[in-house]
């Protein structure tokens, strides 16, 4: 029986049939995902459930309240679902908190709250790439079989007339333009106010669908990363 079942697969492997709903199946599941995790590194003894009460603040630019709004509040629900006691700044504070160049004036705004952990959510790197996409063609015969019957006389077929069409179309088809977007940003966890890294977490995007959906991945990507490392217990 079990050698049926073999020969079953070999033969639809080399028609191509079981490759294709592998390779299908693979994108599928990979190419939901826009964003993925770089590096991380975590302090040997931190266990962020020992926080009584965490601040995330997302240092994003002016121009995308709105990513840190979703990134400050999908970090701190996901956490208080760990048992912790986070808010966002953005919800605490307001839009126009944590703007100061200087970190002493931004931290006076935490400076008399019961605060013992602050996490940053930090926009490294945002760039967007616009490449040509030339237009496509068809080449009808190849190199070997170039004029092997007809001799070397030029003719609609293989000749002149052909060439010429084909390359037309390579020098003046317009084709189009396509333009790719991609995110780098980070996740730091201070002890605070000894103000001292406990954790560390580098994501990359690349094309997210929307911001927010974007700030779900990279809240799932992290979390789970703390999760793998010990930082935070894992749901039962």
């Amino acid at each position: 029986m079990f050698y049926k079942i073999e020969l079953a697969m070999k033969k639809y492997w080399d028609t191509g049939f079981l490759r294709t709903a592998i390779i299908s199946l693979l994108f599928l599941f990979y190419g939901c995902k826009s964003s993925h995790m770089v590096c991380s590194w975590n302090h040997p003894s931190i266990n962020l459930t020992h926080f009584k009460k965490v601040l995330v603040v997302g240092l994003l630019g002016d121009k995308d309240d709105p990513l840190r709004q979703d990134m400050e509040l999908d970090l701190a629900s996901a956490l208080n679902a760990h048992g912790m006691k986070t808010c966002s700044a953005f919800e605490k504070f307001g839009a126009t908190s944590f703007q100061e160049k200087d970190a002493i004036p931004a931290l006076f705004e935490v400076k008399d709250s019961t605060y013992d952990a602050i996490i940053c959510i930090v926009l490294l790197d945002r760039k967007k790439e616009t490449r040509h996409i030339p237009a496509s063609y068809h080449y009808y015969n190849n190199y070997n079989n170039y004029n092997y019957q007809n001799g070397p006389y030029f003719n609609a077929y293989n000749g002149f007339q052909n060439y010429y069409s084909q390359s037309y179309s390579r020098v003046y088809s317009p084709g189009y333009y396509q333009t790719t977007s991609s995110y780098t940003i980070e996740v730091v966890v201070f002890d605070f106010p000894r103000d001292s890294i406990l954790y560390y977490a580098e994501t990359k995007t690349k094309n997210p669908r929307t911001l927010d959906v974007m700030s779900t991945e990279i809240t799932r990507i992290v979390t789970q990363d703390m999760i793998n490392k010990k930082v935070l217990p894992s749901l039962k």
